[in-house]
């Protein structure tokens, strides 16, 4: 007998005897318990077979659709010596020129588990197309690369672009190009600014500069055919410090108060990555270039287009300016133009009334069709005609896809 215990356990069961209802509980409880453990442990190795098939698939896996890009399967090509052509010649044939939007090529995630389109082929016909086109100098509006923090990603466009390197070359930064906001949790501590400003640097160095030893200035102006001023605006909100957000808003709205007060320039372009408006159901609306930059757009009375790209396809808005900006009831056009190959969103959304829709050229349930833009000059310094050129999946002939003029705005100015 237990000293502890002064009744022993067969008087203890005499004395409190165990009722076969209470028996059976008990049995129920003990089989619960097991089937839990089998169950949390079928559902632990389930878990781990599906980690490791997902890590394989990540690091090790390859398709012939999806494809990683490393140093071993890409291009060798390295840009030339001192970066690409920047300058613009006047003594080129056409003063007109091409724009385009997010080169970025799908990444293997977004290709393997996202499923989706990888559109190198796309993207290759259309360098081809501006390149036979020979315009004054190509603008792209930003996203040229999906990881601006991977140099494998800058060699791969370096290879991309090679027809172009005959032809002036005038990019802005993307949210890619800074980093790929989308595969990392932590943004801010894989991103590292510097590192992609000086891939960016490096192949376009007439485009950046260095304000101090933290801050770089990744916005610039030109002035074209001696009568269009084009500007190309860093919309990376998130990526640029205050002091250098701050300092872009005052450069831009000096920049512009000259123009309007010049008689030379007769129109003005901004060129963006971040759309103000968009019926993408990928991005949204971008409130900071909406507050900061399309507040001066309004305003200035030269002012013709904004483009942007971002939202992966083509869209083109005319929408009146807010009184409030605008001292006078002109109309003004907004497009989207990121058709250089990016993956594209299998249909958008309908919050503004889109020019493309309401000509019947194009629906809203399929995807925008790759392209590029060509802006050349009407005759007699009259305005600009914009026309885009493109192809649908799997095509190689380019095809006039939209086109429309603008007209200087005649008249003094008013102030």
């Amino acid at each position: 007998m237990n000293s502890n215990n002064p009744v022993g356990e067969e008087e203890e069961a005499k004395l409190f005897p165990v009722l076969p209802n209470q028996k059976n509980c008990c049995q129920k409880q003990r089989q619960q318990c097991l089937i839990r453990r089998i169950s949390y442990r079928t559902l632990s190795a389930s878990l781990l077979v599906f980690l490791s098939l997902f890590y394989y698939s990540i690091f090790y896996l390859e398709t012939p659709r999806c494809k990683r890009i490393v140093p071993s399967n890409s291009d060798n090509y390295s840009y030339p010596a001192g970066g690409y052509r920047q300058s613009i010649s006047n003594t080129t044939t056409s003063a007109a020129f091409a724009i385009v939007g997010d080169f970025q090529r799908t990444s293997f995630i977004e290709c393997l588990i996202l499923r989706r389109e990888v559109n190198e082929d796309e993207t290759k016909t259309i360098v081809d197309a501006m390149a036979d086109f020979q315009p004054a100098f190509i603008a792209i509006l930003g996203d040229l690369v999906f990881d601006g923090n991977d140099p494998n990603h800058w060699n791969h466009l370096d290879s991309t672009i090679l027809p172009l390197t005959e032809i002036p070359i005038l990019p802005l930064l993307g949210n890619h190009d800074y980093c790929s906001t989308s595969l990392y949790l932590n943004d801010m501590m894989y991103c590292n600014n510097r590192r992609p400003w000086q891939e960016f640097h490096n192949r376009f160095p007439l485009t950046t500069s260095r304000l101090d030893d933290h801050n770089h200035v990744t916005w610039y102006s030109r002035i074209h055919n001696q009568e269009l001023g084009i500007v190309w605006l860093d919309s990376n909100y998130h990526r640029l410090s205050t002091q250098e957000w701050e300092l872009q808003h005052s450069w831009l709205q000096e920049t512009i108060d000259g123009w309007e007060s010049s008689p030379e320039i007769r129109g003005i372009l901004f060129l963006a990555h971040h759309p103000p408006y968009t019926n993408s159901i990928v991005v949204s609306d971008d409130e900071y270039v909406q507050s900061t930059f399309v507040p001066i757009f309004c305003r200035a009375r030269k002012s013709l287009t904004f483009l942007t790209g971002h939202a992966h396809g083509f869209e083109h808005f005319v929408r009146d300016c807010d009184n409030s900006t605008s001292t006078m009831n002109i109309k003004k056009h907004y497009i989207v133009t990121a058709g250089g190959g990016g993956p594209r969103p299998t249909k958008a959304g309908n919050k503004y009334p889109d020019v493309l829709l309401e000509e019947g050229g194009m629906s809203s349930t399929q995807p925008r069709p790759f392209h590029y833009l060509q802006v050349s000059f009407l005759d007699k310094n009259r305005g600009l005609r914009i026309q885009a050129h493109g192809i649908e999946k799997g095509e190689t002939n380019v095809r006039l896809l939209h086109e429309f003029e603008q007209e200087y705005h005649p008249g003094p100015l008013n102030r």
